[in-house]
């Protein structure tokens, strides 16, 4: 069936394409922002600062009760730790005492890992910047409360997501015509253009660059490379920008150094990394002090 859309989505028309993401994005913008996503986006956005001895407190707490809900509802980890008396770990470092569990043994065994079925889940896919991606496999409220930590990390920074225009460069196939001076699509639930990945060359980054200045976007996100690959041509051709973002979001891929100056001096706005928004591990953000934390709490 999914063949079948994206075949028919293939040969309609740029404005057809850009209505069919839209209806997508109304149908994920549905999913994403309910009454548990309201609870926890106040909860974030609220919750004092604390201190690592409370938050490593946390932590131990949310890992007993993972633990505890995996033997239970996993045939996977219900194998895998038997004879090991999980109840009695103590400790984050306890964890040094199960067994080590590598992405080829994850990617094999799957099927036994999910604790609820593709029917009664949103499905989503990690990044696959190890190697293949893997299908994960969500409940609706823990869509809405991860969706809502990502959005309270980016409020606290002063940029209020449900407000900004969006500009995104992600790995989705999106134009299929390689001739096409469109190079991107709109989702208009999310106020957000999504802009090809697979289409950025050196003779087509001033049809981006254009386009952007069109937009105008308050937050730009995606790819690192794709971004710093704009961000090079605009430094090297002495682009002048008609916008000036609130911030630059990356994810995917590593930020090194040489690739967050030559995206903040082109832009000339913050960078803010962040990792895990797609696989649903623990998240780890970038402060406004520019480092890097291990968010706990998650």
């Amino acid at each position: 069936m999914k063949s079948i859309k994206t075949a028919i989505y293939k040969f309609l028309p740029p404005v057809f394409q850009d209505w069919i993401i839209s209806l997508y994005g109304y149908k994920l913008k549905k999913q994403r922002y309910g009454a548990a996503y309201k609870k926890w986006f106040d909860h974030y956005c609220t919750k004092p600062t604390s201190s690592l001895k409370l938050e490593k407190e946390l932590q131990f707490e949310i890992l007993k009760k993972f633990l505890q809900f995996a033997v239970a509802k996993s045939p996977f980890y219900q194998n895998l730790y038997s004879g090991i008396l999980t109840e009695e770990i103590d400790s984050i470092d306890g964890l040094r005492d199960l067994p080590i569990i590598d992405k080829e043994l994850l990617r094999k065994n799957i099927d036994n890992v999910y604790t609820l079925s593709e029917n009664d889940a949103i499905v989503s896919y990690t990044g696959g910047t190890t190697g293949k991606s893997l299908k994960v496999l969500f409940t609706a409220v823990d869509v809405q409360k991860r969706m809502a930590y990502l959005d309270a990390f980016k409020f606290k920074l002063g940029i209020d997501p449900h407000k900004v225009k969006k500009a995104t460069f992600s790995g989705r196939s999106l134009v299929y015509n390689k001739k096409s001076r469109r190079l991107w699509r709109n989702n208009y639930p999310y106020r957000q253009r999504l802009y090809s990945t697979f289409h950025i060359s050196e003779e087509n980054l001033p049809i981006y660059i254009e386009n952007l200045n069109s937009f105008r976007p308050d937050v730009i996100n995606g790819f690192v490379s794709a971004i710093y690959e704009i961000s090079e041509f605009i430094l090297r051709k002495e682009v002048k920008l008609a916008f000036k973002p609130q911030a630059v979001f990356t994810t995917s891929e590593t930020l090194l150094p040489h690739h967050r100056s030559s995206i903040e001096k082109a832009f000339n706005c913050r960078v803010y990394n962040q990792y895990a928004s797609a696989e649903g591990a623990p998240f780890i953000t970038e402060c406004k002090f520019g480092n890097l934390h291990y968010n706990l709490d998650t």
